[in-house]
């Protein structure tokens, strides 16, 4: 067989073989994200063992959140021990209303500067989540800082929450102001 042939035949291999690859690799990472939002623990650790990615995600969605939101704790813990970014899923933790998920988080490399938990501590704000607000100040999260789309202050999205009379917002305001909000 001419030199040639042998070399457009070998590169056609290696296409077909880098593209099995990819989907295959797709395939994988997707079985994460799926085993994650369904709570097949065994799954996931199974494809985790294999070196599938703990950060998965389709259409935006990590399977770190997913496990969060439909109630997968112990798959969420799974993630997050397996090097899951714990800034994908913090509001939704958050939103949840497990602060010791979100403190297991933080432990795990959440980002207390990022907007991630920003957006998170609005969301402890807004749900009037009073112990949720002294969790995140107490790791650290900027009680000044401005939100990414209103640009209003955690003491002034608090003092919303007052005049509308939401459950605990005296509290928030007071955790706020000890933790130096102005």
């Amino acid at each position: 067989m001419p030199v040639k042939r042998r070399i457009r035949i070998s590169l056609v291999l290696l296409c077909i073989t880098a593209i099995l690859f990819g989907v295959c690799k797709w395939w994988f990472d997707m079985g994460v994200w799926g085993a994650a939002w369904n709570g097949n623990l065994p799954d996931l650790r199974r494809r985790l063992d294999y070196g599938a990615n703990p950060d998965s995600s389709w259409q935006g969605r990590s399977a770190l959140g997913g496990a969060i939101v439909h109630h997968h704790r112990e798959v969420a813990v799974l993630l997050l021990q397996r090097g899951a970014d714990p800034n994908n899923a913090v509001y939704a933790a958050v939103k949840r209303g497990d602060p010791a998920l979100v403190a297991l988080m933080f432990t795990h490399g959440l980002d207390v500067h990022g907007k991630e938990t920003r957006s998170a501590l609005s969301t402890a704000i807004e749900d009037g989540r009073a112990d949720m607000v002294a969790l995140l100040l107490r790791h650290g999260i900027n009680p000044n800082a401005r939100g990414a789309y209103d640009r209003k202050t955690p003491l002034q999205e608090a003092h919303a929450g007052y005049a509308l009379e939401q459950h605990d917002s005296a509290r928030i305001l007071a955790l706020l102001r000890a933790a130096g909000a102005k």
